[in-house]
């Protein structure tokens, strides 16, 4: 919530801006609650937890950086624990794509996509 005021704050003008949080506000006292607490945070570290379809779950950390000079801009960095499950996932994925594997995949997915709609004759 913190970090959507953040947001907000750049651009209170915006109309669409203000017509999510209205309507957020009306249909969730939840969040009106929350809203109303006028808490502002940025966003510098944070995880998300992805789901890669080639290797799985990937424990993701990522820290947001202000770029100097550029109003509103922020540079983002995501990593992975060093020596964790998800560094060694996206040592996979780089392997895998080294060796083509990756449009291979893509190609064969869609080609069986293709042949599961097809209709009889």
């Amino acid at each position: 919530m913190a970090e959507l005021r953040a947001a907000y704050g750049h651009d209170p003008a915006s109309p669409r801006i203000t017509e999510v949080v209205d309507t957020l506000c009306a249909r969730s006292p939840e969040f009106a609650g929350l809203w109303a607490r006028h808490e502002v945070k940025g966003k510098t570290r944070q995880a998300k937890h992805l789901v890669h379809p080639q290797v799985g779950a990937l424990d993701i950390q990522f820290s947001a950086f202000t770029v100097g000079g550029a109003p509103h801009q922020q540079l983002v960095v995501y990593q992975a624990e060093p020596e964790s499950a998800t560094a060694a996932a996206f040592a996979e994925l780089r392997s895998s794509a080294g060796r083509g594997e990756s449009a291979q995949v893509a190609r064969e997915e869609s080609r069986l996509a293709l042949s599961d709609t097809r209709l009889p004759a």
